[in-house]
């Protein structure tokens, strides 16, 4: 659904000679697949903003290709990219709601500017979206008058005016309180699986991604460092940068020393079902394996259960190279934390 190829962005110097000038996209690919959801993570400065301002061509690239639903974007005259905008909503992290107008009247400005409905079939869509995202009682209120959740809650029903193909989310919400947070999310996960949407977001909240997104992207620099579906990314982060975002959210273990020297020390993970079990009482009972628990959680991962252990090994009636397999048999994985673990 969206195919951003190669992408290369860089905005000129402010303040003369003595200020460089700052590459904002250098060389970024993604593609994200229709109906899924798919998050962008990374510190402030990354390129973030800029990419998924690319998607509709709010920025538009130096270099590369955009492509929604096949189209490429970049190649559109003016009047063409214009109708395609029209497939293509946004949530912005500030609402941007007009100040002017009531909570009806910013969900049908969208419409009245890509024109083709009558005011029956504009009142009728503004009254569907409004009971679709809980604010129908609000509808005659003007923005000043609403909560940070009920003004975000009005730029999710605006972004649906034209019945896009496709969502944006700009940081969301970042501007929001968590219980708020928490409810904003409820509501794109259901629009989403309701109208069959493909949703974009960026971020800077891990919480977002592993509550609402099938893949993540995480940037650095302008650049995508690392990509792939959320489980396997937060369980096997491999950059340094994915790696810092996850301990700062709380969501790695401290991979520390065993609380002995040479104590065979190891991590468990489990997820799903195998996360909900009693995994460390059956390895007790079935295997004499003796665990010192060290450090636990459980997260959970677009609501599936993840549970991360780490522990010391005091004993087992197997031998200690078995005990990775063993933890396979129930549904778990084992990895060493020191090595050379053979006997």
């Amino acid at each position: 659904m969206i195919a951003l190829e190669r992408l290369h962005k860089t905005y000129p110097a402010r303040g003369g000679a003595r200020h460089a000038a700052v590459t904002a996209l250098d060389d970024v690919s993604l593609h994200v697949q229709p109906g899924e959801i798919f998050g962008v993570i990374g510190r402030s400065g990354a390129g973030k903003s800029t990419l998924i301002r690319t998607v509709n061509l709010l920025e538009r690239p130096d270099q590369g290709v955009v492509r929604v639903g096949g189209v490429d974007l970049t190649g559109l005259s003016p009047h063409a990219l214009q109708q395609q905008r029209q497939r293509i909503g946004m949530v912005f992290q500030h609402f941007n709601l007009l100040q002017s107008r009531t909570v009806a009247g910013n969900v049908r400005y969208p419409m009245q500017l890509a024109g083709g409905r009558t005011a029956a079939e504009m009142d009728r869509r503004v009254d569907e979206l409004l009971t679709l995202v809980g604010l129908a009682h609000l509808k005659d209120r003007h923005p000043s008058q609403l909560s940070g959740g009920q003004k975000q809650r009005v730029g999710i029903a605006r972004a649906l005016a034209n019945e896009p193909h496709v969502l944006l989310c700009d940081e969301a919400t970042s501007a929001l309180d968590p219980e708020t947070t928490e409810q904003i999310l409820s509501l794109l996960a259901d629009v989403s699986a309701r109208l069959q949407l493909t949703v974009l977001l960026i971020t800077h909240e891990m919480h977002v991604i592993h509550s609402l997104c099938d893949r993540v992207a995480v940037m650095e620099q302008g650049r995508i460092v690392e990509q792939g579906r959320v489980l396997d990314v937060f369980l096997d982060p491999q950059h340094a940068t994915t790696r810092s975002l996850l301990a700062h959210a709380g969501f790695l273990l401290d991979e520390g020393a065993a609380t002995e020297p040479g104590r065979p020390h190891l991590q468990i993970t489990a997820v799903g079902a195998a996360a909900q079990s009693p995994l460390l009482d059956r390895l007790r009972e079935q295997h004499g394996i003796r665990l010192n628990l060290l450090e636990g959680r459980v997260t959970h991962i677009k609501g599936e259960p993840v549970a991360r252990l780490r522990a010391d090994v005091l004993g087992a009636d197997v031998p200690l190279d078995r005990i990775p397999t063993l933890v396979a048999e129930l549904g778990g994985h084992a990895r060493w934390l020191n090595e050379g673990i053979t006997r």
